[in-house]
């Protein structure tokens, strides 16, 4: 079965009501993107550090994963930087989406979470380190991660 037929089955599937690998041009406002690498909030930082790509096989410290295509894998972190309030973030990695710079969108496949605290409270300053797997064609560069809150509205597309 063609790849952008099934990412478009499989976004139809997951409930999000758009064809998430095809083609579309990147437009927001200028306070949805992020010109840097970073985004603040609601007292919480996301960063990310660049990405890589692996081809159809990613290995990590506890298993490999096979490709449809190819894997580009983008380094992520996220850091409580304010005070009080809650000790868990408002956004999440799972529903991240990825933008090339042909403007096509990715959703994410799988999270490979680098610390061992999943699921437990932040500490302030405390940062956790997840890279973002995406199944991708074969030269695809990475542009923007999208960022959603729980309700599913887009908040922040930050610059990889």
């Amino acid at each position: 079965m063609n790849y952008r037929i099934k990412v478009l089955a499989l976004s139809l599937l997951m409930g999000m009501g758009f064809p998430v690998a095809m083609s579309a041009s990147v437009v927001a406002t200028p306070k949805q993107v992020s010109s840097e690498s970073r985004f603040v909030y609601e007292g919480w930082e996301i960063k990310t550090n660049g990405y890589r790509t692996t081809g159809k096989t990613a290995q990590t410290a506890n298993t490999s994963y096979t490709a449809e295509q190819t894997w580009l894998i983008v380094s992520a972190s996220i850091r409580k930087v304010g005070v009080g309030g809650t000790n868990h973030p408002p956004l999440g990695f799972v529903n991240a989406q990825l933008v090339d710079t042909n403007g096509f969108y990715y959703p994410l496949t799988r999270i490979e979470y680098k610390s061992r605290n999943i699921g437990e409270p932040f500490k302030p300053g405390e940062i956790r380190l997840e890279d973002l797997m995406f199944d991708v064609p074969q030269g695809t560069r990475a542009r923007f991660l999208i960022m959603y809150s729980p309700t599913q509205a887009e908040v922040a597309r930050i610059k990889i």
